[in-house]
């Protein structure tokens, strides 16, 4: 009896989340941005804009791209992460936003770039999650 009483309760609770709303489904669409930086001796300018380009910086070097999102769709929470060669290097002025539809922001990207950065090549990714409720 007790494991009726459980399964009921299980039951009552799990369709009282759901109509409550507390069980909200959402769905996501995600936008990628490649980025480049090369480090090397000299300070360099690159403003091609089919990517993020840093250009040229010197090792403890800073560098800054400002990026605008735009939502056209639904009410949505914009989340950023970076992957690849320059993951630890980048820093996004503001994350995790909310943004209305037709709405847009301009995020600035800063990539600091360690006293022991190698020169050479270096790529990543900016990924950036619209999550809207469905």
């Amino acid at each position: 009896m007790n494991k009726k009483l459980i399964l009921i309760a299980l039951t009552i609770t799990a369709a009282s989340l759901f109509f409550l709303g507390i069980y909200n489904p959402v769905s996501y669409d995600t936008k990628k941005i490649d980025m480049h930086l090369t480090v090397g001796s000299y300070t360099g300018f690159n403003v091609d804009s089919d990517a993020v380009y840093f250009g040229t910086i010197m090792p403890y070097g800073i560098g800054t791209r400002t990026i605008n999102i735009t939502n056209l769709d639904k009410m949505s929470l914009v989340n950023m992460k970076v992957y690849g060669d320059m993951k630890g290097w980048i820093y996004v002025s503001e994350n995790n936003f909310i943004l209305g539809p037709n709405e847009n922001k301009d995020v600035r990207i800063m990539i600091y770039v360690p006293k022991d950065a190698e020169y050479k090549n270096y790529e990543g990714e900016l990924k950036i999650r619209f999550i809207k409720q469905k």
